[in-house]
Parts: structure tokens; sequence; C-alpha cells
């Protein structure tokens, strides 16, 4: 699985509200852990106007259904991504 870079824009499946990745491996208020973090696209970061909740979707790779854009990378993302694999092999001892 190729992990998409901060700033791709995704469609998640069942879902019509773009989203732009903000966060990737992160670990969510209720301690799910999760392939990325995304804000609704073109809002980036807002709440929702009742209780002022950031919104806010932590999901997986599999629940992409279309990567509308893909951000940027370089080779210091890339040396993150590849740090951030070795240690989540070391983890999960796979």
């Amino acid at each position: 699985m190729d992990i998409l870079p901060l700033g791709s824009i995704v469609v998640l499946k069942g879902m019509s509200q773009k989203g732009i990745i903000v966060g990737r491996y992160v670990v969510l208020d209720n301690d799910e852990q999760k392939d990325y973090l995304a804000y609704p696209w073109p809002h980036g970061l807002s709440t929702d106007g009742n209780d002022g909740e950031i919104i806010q979707l932590g999901f997986n790779h599999e629940d992409i259904a279309i990567v509308v854009h893909k951000g940027y990378t370089d080779a210091e993302d890339n040396d993150y991504l590849a740090a951030v694999a070795k240690v989540m092999t070391d983890n999960t001892g796979n």
C-alpha cells in the first residue's frame, strides 16, 4: 500500500464529500488507530456549528473510493514514511 501524501484530496466509499488529508498514521480520541486524518474539502479546519466540535474524518486506505488529487511529496516525506513503516512493522511483527 502506498500511503498518500499530505494535501491529497480523496472521496471515501459511500460519501460524496471530498476530504483533504492532513495527517497520517494517527490515533483518534477514542484510541483507534487510522491511516489518515482529513478535513472536509474545500472548508478545511471547521466546526459543526452546534457544539463547536471540529469536523474531521479518520479512515484507512481501503476506505478511499477516489483519489481526486495527490499531494506533494519529496525525499524528506519518503524518509518519514519509511521510518514510520519500520516502526509499524516492528510493533506488529510483520
